[in-house]
C-alpha cells in the first residue's frame, strides 16, 4: 500500500495495478529474477508483436502521447466496485481442495508453488467467473487461468497442467 523512495514513503492510491515488461532474458544487461521475486507477479501475459498496421502507426507515431487522448473506461470507484464483486464470488471447498491438489501435483513433481501462487489462482478465477457472469468458480476457470497464473513461477508449467485432473 506504499512505497518508498530515497526514505520517502508515499502512500499508493486504491485500486493498484503494476505492470512490468521483461525483456529476453539473452539480451545484454538482463537477468533472470530470482523466484521468490517472480512469485510476487500474479500472472504473466505475451502480448506478441503488432500487426503491420499498427507498427506502422507505432513507427511513425508517438506511442507514448497517445496514453494520454485514451478515454477513461472504468472510473476508480467502479474498479473498487468490480474488484468487490469478483472477492464475493463464491469459491467451493472442492474448489479449494482442487486448487491444493494441483499445488502438490506441482510440488510433488518438481516444482514449487507458494500458497501465493494458490491464492492467485483462486483470485483469477473468480475474476473470470464475474466475467463470465457467474456468482460461483468452476475447475473450467481453474484450467482456464492456471497457464498464465504459473508459467512464470515454475519450469514446464504446461506439462503440469496437462498431467493434472481437473475433476473437483
Amino acid at each position: 500500500g506504499e512505497v518508498s523512495l530515497e526514505g520517502v514513503t508515499c502512500p499508493l492510491p486504491v485500486p493498484q495495478i503494476f505492470i512490468a515488461t521483461q525483456n529476453p532474458s539473452d539480451q545484454i544487461g538482463t537477468s533472470l529474477l530470482p523466484e521468490s521475486e517472480l512469485d510476487r507477479f500474479t500472472v504473466q501475459l505475451s502480448l506478441g508483436y503488432p500487426g503491420p498496421d499498427q507498427e506502422r502507426k507505432i513507427l511513425l507515431g508517438t506511442p507514448q502521447l497517445q496514453f494520454k487522448l485514451l478515454p477513461e473506461i472504468y472510473s476508480r470507484e467502479s474498479l473498487i466496485e468490480l474488484q468487490r464483486k469478483s472477492e464475493a464470488v463464491h469459491v467451493s471447498e472442492k474448489f479449494l481442495d482442487l486448487v491444493i491438489q494441483f499445488l502438490n501435483h506441482v510440488r510433488n513433481g518438481g516444482g514449487f508453488l507458494s500458497p501465493r501462487a494458490g491464492r492467485d489462482l483462486i483470485r483469477i478465477s473468480r475474476s473470470l467467473a464475474l466475467i463470465r457472469e457467474r456468482d460461483f468458480v468452476t475447475p473450467d476457470d481453474l484450467k482456464f487461468c492456471m497457464s498464465a497464473v504459473i508459467r512464470h513461477r515454475v519450469k514446464g508449467a504446461d506439462e503440469f497442467i496437462q498431467r493434472f485432473s481437473f475433476q473437483a
